[in-house]
């Protein structure tokens, strides 16, 4: 192609020139004619115009466009990864890429700046504790009861680690006025429900799959179009993009090295390129991504606009460095850039669709063709591009789980004895049994049961031999009656029904509260989610004592009850669909045969397994 050969364009590019001047032509001549070449492309268009004359000239252009067709692109997903220690390390450099995010967005007053940012690491540590798939809105509504009731979130909190305490002690500190500004910004991209900043970002798993952009011939253009989509909303989503596709070719690497597969290109195009330029990862991009073989084709109007190292950056480790007409500010830098200060004059007073290009070994004057544009209406292209998906916002945060328990510990460990040992228990058999087994005295009793009986759960019987207690009806029929009965088709067959009667008495008789599918509500649930008391342990010289919590609850672990009648494929998804809420996982078999051939199938270590 004219001056420019292939091997030229094997490199990082770094375009710069004023508005009007040639970028988005010469961005959009080069990807027609890698796409000639059967080369993969990614490429993110902040106008709206460039995604739309490359479909219109390359029809197979598949556009990712929040408006025409929607997609989800959770800021916070994790994503895959294969080993405990693995997932450590990506949610350390999740965690710094959402605090530059941050850091960069949230207009925090510099004199706050560290400590809010430190705080918000601890608080993004403490959602990634619950789940892979944290959204904004888990961080909004985690922000927003922090400061309106920082004794809920630190309770919480209080089983996390150390850093993440302190962040919620931190926290609540502060002025509520020093949150102001970031919680107005977060609230632009979950608020309202429905919108497109909401049903973008607050889906828990993104729908996009990054990896498989990387395939050889693959044409793909994220379209943002700055007159539909707010600023904010578009810095955030190009910085992922960019994020997720570094994180695919490094993944891709691994995956074709292991196959013995030669890598192919892949070339990262970013029109606007300022508006990501804080972010830690371009660096990396820029300095490491040619052993992945990925090359960032990065285009842009003003120096100034890019901070001072990553201009460097730029400027060394970019193979071709192509200015159109700038000003003398950026004239005076790109000459001496270019190694030819007399270039300086020249380069304010270029054509349209003429550039003065640098490269390894020399400079020179580029006249840039014309790119192909299409010849339909570009409303009859966005047309191709339109779709009807529908995408289901998870609007419930993944950390509020106490409220979801309409007892108290206290309350319910009386409540399920009341049903094991009823119908009339005497009041000193309640009063023995609670102390005995969770050390609480006798005014703790009495508190759980006057509430019991307020609530019109309980009912007590004075005779002349002492005082009862028993259920009431409704107490009975709500709580108790459809889970002793679990004969749901959905739920499972004879085996599975069974295991999961014998598996709620036991929690009954520890204390623990449970939620049981019984297959007759719509929606994904986990067999059982049994909610355990908090315990604190106290040491006393060689004595370890453990103290249940009469008030509050841990988050609630979901127990899937095994057969093993399931393919494999079943039995991972039961265990997705619960990390994904952010529930550890129990696995329940009948066996240790059954076990085995568990662990056997779906592999891994996210899960535990327990023997009925």
């Amino acid at each position: 192609m004219a001056i420019l050969t292939d091997d030229d364009l094997q490199g990082h590019v770094f375009i710069v020139g004023s508005t009007g001047a040639g970028k988005t032509n010469l961005l959009l001549h080069l990807m027609q004619y890698l796409s000639s070449r059967n080369a993969t492309i990614i490429a993110i268009d902040p106008h709206g115009d460039l995604a739309l004359d490359l479909k219109g000239t390359v029809p197979s252009t598949a556009v990712y466009d929040p408006v025409l067709s929607p997609f989800a692109l959770n800021p916070l997903d994790l994503g895959s990864y294969e080993s405990p220690e693995e997932r450590t390390q990506l949610v350390q450099r999740k965690v710094g890429e959402v605090v530059d995010m941050m850091k960069d967005l949230f207009g925090v007053e510099q004199s706050k700046a560290p400590r809010l940012l430190w705080i918000f690491r601890g608080l993004l540590y403490y959602l990634y504790s619950l789940s892979d798939t944290p959204t904004f809105l888990d961080l909004y509504f985690l922000l927003s009861d922090l400061l309106s009731d920082p004794s809920k979130v630190k309770r919480l909190m209080r089983g996390s680690e150390e850093v993440i305490r302190r962040s919620a002690e931190a926290m609540s500190e502060l002025e509520p006025t020093a949150f102001t500004a970031v919680m107005n910004r977060i609230s632009n991209f979950v608020l309202p429900a429905g919108s497109y900043t909401s049903r973008t970002f607050c889906v828990r798993k993104t729908t996009v799959d990054f990896l498989g952009l990387t395939e050889t011939g693959k044409v793909s253009v994220f379209r943002l179009s700055r007159n539909q989509l707010p600023d904010d909303f578009r810095k955030i989503l190009t910085a992922t993009i960019v994020i997720n596709v570094f994180y695919a070719v490094e993944r891709r690497k691994k995956i074709y090295d292991s196959k013995g597969i030669p890598l192919h290109p892949v070339f990262l195009v970013i029109d606007e390129f300022q508006t990501i330029a804080y972010l830690d990862t371009l660096d990396e991009i820029l300095s490491e991504a040619r052993k992945f073989g990925l090359f960032l084709y990065s285009a842009n109007q003003h120096l100034a606009q890019i901070p001072e190292t990553l201009l460097k950056s730029l400027e060394t480790n970019s193979k071709l460095l192509v200015s159109f007409r700038v000003g003398p500010d950026d004239a005076h830098e790109l000459a001496k850039a270019m190694g030819d200060p007399k270039l300086e004059a020249t380069l304010t007073m270029l054509p349209n669709y003429a550039a003065i290009v640098k490269r390894m070994d020399r400079v020179y004057y580029f006249r840039v063709p014309k790119a192909r544009y299409p010849q339909v209406a570009l409303a009859e292209i966005e047309n191709t591009i339109k779709t009807n998906v529908t995408l289901e916002e998870d609007r419930s945060p993944i950390y509020s789980t106490g409220s979801v328990v309409p007892f108290s510990p206290a309350q319910w460990a009386v409540l399920a004895y009341l049903f094991l040992h009823g119908p009339n228990v005497p009041y000193d058999d309640i009063k023995n049994e609670m102390f005995r087994k969770y050390a609480w005295d006798e005014s703790v009793t009495i508190s759980a049961l006057n509430c019991l009986l307020d609530m019109g759960y309980t009912r007590a019987i004075k005779t002349s031999s002492g005082l009862f207690y028993s259920l009431s009806e409704e107490a009975m029929s709500r709580f108790f009656t459809s889970t002793e009965s679990v004969a749901s088709k959905r739920a499972g067959g004879a085996l599975h029904n069974e295991m999961v009667r014998r598996l709620v008495r036991r929690f009954w008789e520890s204390g623990y509260y449970v939620e049981v599918d019984t297959g007759d509500e719509p929606g994904e649930k986990p067999d059982l989610l049994v909610f355990r008391p908090a315990e604190t342990v106290e040491r006393l010289r060689d004595v370890i004592k453990v103290i249940r919590d009469p008030d509050e609850w841990e988050r609630p672990v979901a127990y899937e009850v095994e057969t093993m009648t399931n393919s494999a494929e079943q039995i991972r998804h039961n265990l997705e669909k619960n990390l994904a809420k952010g529930y550890p996982v129990v696995f329940v078999v009948p066996d240790i045969k059954a076990e085995e051939k568990l662990k056997e199938m779906i592999g891994g270590d996210r899960y535990s397994v327990a023997v009925l």
